[in-house]
């Protein structure tokens, strides 16, 4: 019988959605944890896996064909440096964090702009789930916001512009807050360097959610420092945790939190239900061979 192998807490409830899901199939919950050696043998006549095992396990595997992971990043496979096996579909869970991440931007950027956004203008690099989400509560609040991405076509009505990340380099000296939500990638990597936020307003905000290594630290460090920025919020970092000793730590215009925005597992039921819906769904999808959402390879 085809084997479908979860590495992933789910709540007992999502795990019955799972195996409805996957009904023809058996079945194994797994904990998160085990060794790259326990996971080959897991998934040595897996079919199909949730969650994020190590990349020996997958490559060893000669029957799984779908790899449904539980984060929206797929870094983990996909910036190894390494190709990606032949054979097997990647999907990420893309469209299961958006909520939480908005609310985690807005109530930190209320410690800079406690009375009202109204009036303000936001620059949103990465106008996907995460940004677009994040933008319809700055906007419902009389926000301006600016949109970054690829495809500027498609409007977004919670967008009042959108633009390409390398046309987003003209509105850094316009905007009072510049939220960070790309994925990584060759483009991004070190974007926001030390020309670029010298281009910023000095009372503009940063903040940080999606890659740390898009931001020049030291850079950013040294702004801060001298009061060239107003002040930054910094959930993801580079490197990341920050060694204790760094300066970043010891400015009180510096917010930082340990990657905790897009929190799901134990943490967000409302985030876990809708990585389980994807999860479900692309299993199901899987199985009647229909084209599978999110995916990335």
């Amino acid at each position: 019988m085809p084997k479908l192998v979860v590495f992933a807490p789910f709540a007992a409830r999502h795990r019955q959605l799972i195996e409805q899901s996957a009904a023809g199939l058996e079945t194994v919950f797994l904990s998160a944890g085990l060794s790259a050696e326990t996971q080959k043998a897991a998934l040595s006549d897996a079919e199909i896996v949730i969650g994020e095992p190590e990349w020996e396990a997958v490559a060893a595997s000669d029957t799984l064909r779908l790899l449904q992971m539980t984060w929206a990043g797929t870094d983990k496979y996909t910036r190894t440096g390494k190709t990606f096996p032949d054979g097997i579909a990647l999907c990420n869970a893309s469209g299961a964090f958006g909520p939480m991440m908005a609310e985690y931007a807005v109530r930190q950027l209320r410690a800079f702009y406690p009375n009202s956004f109204n009036g303000q203008t936001a620059l949103i690099l990465g106008a996907g789930d995460v940004g677009t989400r994040t933008a319809e509560q700055l906007h419902e609040q009389g926000a301006t916001c600016i949109g970054v991405r690829r495809n500027t076509t498609e409007k977004e009505p919670c967008f009042d512009r959108l633009c390409t990340l390398h046309e987003a380099e003209d509105w850094l000296c316009r905007v009072d807050s510049i939220v960070c939500c790309l994925p990584n990638t060759p483009e991004t990597v070190g974007w926001l360097n030390a020309y670029r936020i010298g281009l910023m307003r000095q009372d503009a905000v940063l903040l940080n959610m999606g890659r740390g290594n898009f931001i020049d630290t030291n850079a950013l460090t040294e702004a801060l420092q001298t009061g060239r920025l107003r002040g930054a919020v910094l959930d993801v970092t580079e490197p990341e945790p920050l060694p204790e000793d760094h300066p970043l730590r010891q400015l009180s215009n510096v917010r930082l939190t340990p990657h905790i925005a897009g929190a799901s597992f134990g943490v967000s039921d409302d985030t876990e239900d809708r990585i389980a819906a994807i999860c479900c769904e692309n299993v199901r999808r899987y199985l009647q061979k229909e084209p599978l959402r999110n995916r990335v390879l």
